[in-house]
């Protein structure tokens, strides 16, 4: 054998080595998927749980004590969910006049609704075109100058 058949060509570098491209790929596609995260966070609608979300804080001890008053008396506020004919009927105590009633959606506050409650016979809420789910009623009125409060959830099918 001759020196010129024994001999193999020099095994080939590489140009460059592969991990830094590697790692600068892994950093671009984490800066993108930052982006494309922040851009979708702009997007979603979050809600306080009312308008007037620190102003109620604040009251907090007046809203307690409306709820002290109604627990106190002899007729309960009652709910009563009529599924087939999708109504909600709302029986008030006698001594309640001009109570409101609001319809509460934690999921969306562009669904909440205010009514205003008969005195004396049942008031039906016809809630056929709300959406189903859970939804918090929250009923005020005032007996000689003192706030009463009422709360309660319902699910809505």
């Amino acid at each position: 054998m001759t020196a010129s058949e024994n001999t193999s060509p020099p095994p080939r570098k590489p140009r460059w080595p592969l991990w830094p491209v590697g790692i600068a790929s892994y950093y671009v596609f984490f800066v993108i998927l930052c982006f494309v995260f922040a851009f979708m966070a702009r997007k979603v609608r979050f809600d306080l749980v009312s308008d007037s979300y620190y102003e109620n804080a604040v009251n907090h001890d007046d809203l307690m004590r409306a709820k002290a008053r109604v627990r106190a008396l002899a007729v309960q506020p009652a709910l009563e969910v009529d599924e087939p004919q999708h109504r909600l009927i709302v029986h008030m105590p006698p001594e309640a006049r001009g109570a409101l009633l609001t319809l509460f959606r934690a999921a969306d506050a562009r669904e909440d609704r205010v009514y205003a409650l008969q005195d004396i016979v049942p008031s039906v809420i016809d809630y056929g075109t709300l959406p189903h789910g859970r939804w918090q009623v929250q009923i005020r009125w005032e007996t000689d100058g003192r706030a009463h409060y009422f709360q309660e959830d319902v699910f809505l099918p």
